[in-house]
């Protein structure tokens, strides 16, 4: 859903361009309006596709460099419509895409918290099925999993204890979501782990039967650096952080 989205803006900002500019006016103006269509690809990319925190980081490094060197050859296009005469529909282009970007600059990224709620039937439905699982025996209190296709190691064994519309859902979740682990923190509580970053992890918690991890100091200091903190997002769930 996000990458359409990416893949819509761009659009629409293509075919604006060449309207203003019609089909015989694009030369000249080409290469920073290429260089800032790829730049402003990568922003969205990353702030709304990716959700890795790192990779999100590694996305905006090119597309910054690809930023600065579009605003450098458009300073160039602006100097030579002062000394030549340009068309102006030429700088209006170009003005058009440098707002556009700044706007993608700061519109703010999505969250962990918002792609719950983006993702939130698949959160729940992959809840479900590991609480079933834990109630028919097939998991233990404490056991962690990686989510296929993180991780290829006990693909088989997960198979196994989940239907394939449910391994399409923790598919999903790691893609779109970040969710790179799960953990059977409780008998109530399912960790949705986003992976370890630096000295500290986070992820959802999802509860069932009214629990409230916030008071459950067992819970707490059960797994990671033992001072598990939960920020509440809706009924039944938690955004949980431990370490620094």
């Amino acid at each position: 859903m996000e990458l359409a989205m990416v893949f819509f803006v761009i659009l629409i900002f293509g075919i604006t361009v060449m309207v203003i500019l019609g089909k015989g006016r694009i030369k000249g103006v080409i290469a920073p309006l290429a260089i800032l269509l790829i730049a402003d690809f990568l922003l969205l990319y990353g702030k709304y596709v990716v959700s890795d925190g790192f990779l999100t980081f590694i996305l905006y490094v090119p597309s910054l460099v690809l930023i600065a060197i579009s605003s450098i050859l458009s300073l160039i296009i602006w100097v030579k419509s002062k000394r030549d005469s340009i068309d102006q529909r030429k700088i209006l282009a170009v003005a058009l895409g440098v707002v556009m970007t700044a706007v993608i600059m700061a519109t703010p990224a999505l969250d962990q918290m918002d792609k719950f709620k983006l993702y939130q039937e698949e959160y729940l439905a992959v809840s479900d099925a590991i609480f079933q699982a834990y109630d028919q025996g097939k998991l233990s209190l404490g056991e962690e999993f990686t989510s296929p296709p993180y991780s290829i190691l006990g693909v088989d064994k997960q198979n196994s204890r989940f239907p394939e519309e449910v391994a399409h859902k923790m598919d999903t979740l790691h893609k779109s979501a970040g969710v790179n682990s799960y953990i059977v923190a409780d008998q109530d509580v399912i960790y949705f782990c986003f992976g370890a970053n630096l000295q500290s992890i986070d992820g959802i918690a999802v509860c069932r039967n009214g629990k409230d991890p916030t008071v459950d100091l067992s819970l707490k200091s059960r797994f990671f650096d033992g001072a598990t903190s939960y920020e509440y997002i809706t009924e039944g769930a938690y955004h949980f952080r431990d370490g620094l």
